[in-house]
């Protein structure tokens, strides 16, 4: 399954716990503060499509989905679960 990096800002309307449930239901883990991982059926489209049309992000929000691999992937001082969830994935 291909490895994705999510990243959002959200600006007025701030429904970040909604967001946060989403993205841990997908089986994605937060790497920084606005910056997630996972491995997700589908493409950047279809992902960034899943959280505007279900209302996860707003009119005035950001939000950049890339796809990767874990192995492409470096870091400095992220989240552990993070580190744990790339770890386990090269291991």
């Amino acid at each position: 399954m291909p490895v994705f990096i999510i990243s959002y800002d959200l600006n007025n309307q701030k429904d970040y716990q909604s967001l946060w449930e989403e993205l841990r239901k997908l089986g994605c883990v937060r790497a920084l503060e606005s910056v997630w991982i996972g491995a997700i059926k589908g493409t950047p489209e279809t992902i960034r499509n899943h959280f505007i049309n279900r209302n996860f992000v707003d009119d005035d929000d950001s939000l950049i989905v890339v796809q990767t691999s874990a192995d492409k992937i470096a870091f400095e001082r992220p989240y552990q679960e993070a580190l744990d969830w790339v770890d386990k994935r090269l291991a």
